[in-house]
């Protein structure tokens, strides 16, 4: 195609784009919707993608992007979807690529959403020096290239705010400045920020930690709610021991060297009828969605309880808090040191246990064991990568009677899925929860029984 061509979308596929045929050949559009004419621009020769030139017949569904950045910025990829919309492409996507590796989609399909905007408890900023200041933003879409953020709606409120103020306190941030994140509880009553450098610790500035704690009082002035605050290097070497939530060996987890204020924050989550406090640690995983925590732990868990239960992949203990009250054993599994701190804490002093270790080694240990105590429940809430051919082995040879996977990514779960069902599992409940509006990515809740 060397000119402009007038298409149709045919339907969303996941990533984000929408799928058009030219020429007989599939092309893949960006913010765009189904049913859309779009006049697509003449095909680049740098870039697989299509690109719009002009939207022909927009679809009853397209409403006006709420941020400026949306487009530019390559964190969401929705925006010019009507909240309703999305729900619906989503779940098409989801039921699509499951059926298309044999795994029987129950015919009620439940979807389960909240507020669309807002709804971020944690950002992670990139830092760019300009001109004498400091810019915090995000990578251009389809690149490496910084682009600097003036918004970010989809972030809570109080995460922005105490951007703006790092940004306002830039004659104190140090020199080798990488990346800060800002994680937030539910509420907004406080907020953490991790400031990470591109420095091992022999290669950091001397000033930096006096700098850091100067930066960490000016923020507070504006930001009360600012409770605590880590300075982060590189590791000098990744060691083969250590991963994070399933992530090669090779990304080691930064190194805290200065800490400011409380070195946790405390996470409330009401849930099946109970208030649990979660001690996050900076860097530690937690979900991010802070409308949508409690019903996730609420399908997860439902009205499950029994003698013992895994919870595989435990991160902090989201899941760990509500097992311990519904069985008589929890094991809880986690290989990353900052999650498995809080993990540890929580469960010192009972009969429950927390395991730092990989889940793929936990299992093979367990298998391998002619004492091994079979659970009545197993939770799995892996990385984007999955459980995998092993691990999906492994879980099947425990023969648990049932298993919640928790997932974030439809294509891995769709594989894991026709794994665990080709083993004697069955499909019982299969939940969309939408983690990330404005965006492709979902989370689901499976149940497997058998």
């Amino acid at each position: 195609m060397n000119g402009s061509a007038r298409v149709r979308i045919e339907k969303m596929v996941y990533g984000g784009a929408g799928l058009a045929r030219v020429e007989g050949r599939s092309v893949y559009i960006p913010f765009t919707l189904p049913e859309e004419e779009i006049l697509l621009a003449p095909r680049s020769e740098t870039s697989e993608e299509g690109r719009i030139q002009s939207v022909l017949e927009p679809s009853a569904q397209r409403v006006a992007p709420g941020c400026m950045h949306f487009g530019v910025c390559g964190g969401c990829q929705y925006q010019q979807a009507s909240y309703e919309e999305q729900l619906r492409i989503k779940e098409t996507i989801l039921r699509t690529m499951l059926e298309r590796n044999g795994v029987p989609v129950p015919e009620k399909l439940q979807t389960h959403s909240a507020e669309p905007w807002g709804y971020r408890n944690r950002i992670r900023l990139r830092l760019d020096s300009f001109e004498g200041r400091w810019r915090v933003g995000y990578v251009m879409r389809g690149s490496r290239v910084f682009m600097e953020a003036r918004e970010c709606p989809i972030a809570a409120p109080l995460l922005w705010r105490a951007a703006q103020a790092f940004v306002a306190s830039s004659q104190l941030v140090p020199a080798q400045s990488r990346e800060v994140e800002f994680f937030c509880d539910a509420s907004e009553q406080t907020v953490q920020l991790s400031l990470s450098l591109n420095a091992a610790m022999e290669e950091m500035e001397r000033e930096s930690p006096k700098q850091f704690r100067k930066l960490c009082d000016a923020i507070r002035v504006s930001v009360p709610e600012l409770s605590g605050a880590g300075l982060f290097v590189r590791p000098v070497t990744a060691s083969t021991k250590t991963s994070k939530r399933g992530v090669p060996a090779e990304q080691a987890e930064e190194i805290e060297i200065v800490a400011w204020g409380e070195p946790k924050l405390l996470y409330k989550v009401d849930a099946l009828g109970r208030k649990y406090t979660h001690a996050i640690a900076r860097g530690g995983f937690f979900q991010v969605n802070r409308y949508l925590v409690q019903e996730l732990v609420e399908l997860a868990l439902g009205e499950r309880q029994g003698g013992l239960a895994w919870d595989l992949f435990a991160g902090a203990g989201l899941f760990t808090q509500a097992l311990v009250d519904r069985f008589q054993q929890v094991i809880a599994v986690e290989v990353a040191e900052r999650a498995f701190g809080s993990l540890r804490d929580f469960v010192a002093h009972s009969s429950h246990q927390a395991v730092r270790e990989t889940c793929v080694g936990f299992l093979r240990k367990r298998v391998a064991s002619t004492a091994m105590r079979k659970p009545d429940l197993i939770v799995v809430d892996p990385p984007r990568a999955g459980l995998g051919e092993e691990l999906c082995g492994l879980i099947a040879k425990v023969e648990a009677k049932e298993i919640v996977y928790v997932s974030c990514d439809p294509e891995t779960l769709s594989r894991d899925l026709r794994k665990l069902l080709n083993s004697g599992y069955r499909l019982a409940e299969l939940h969309l929860v939408d983690l990330f509006p404005q965006t492709y990515h979902m989370e689901t809740v499976t149940v497997l029984q058998r």
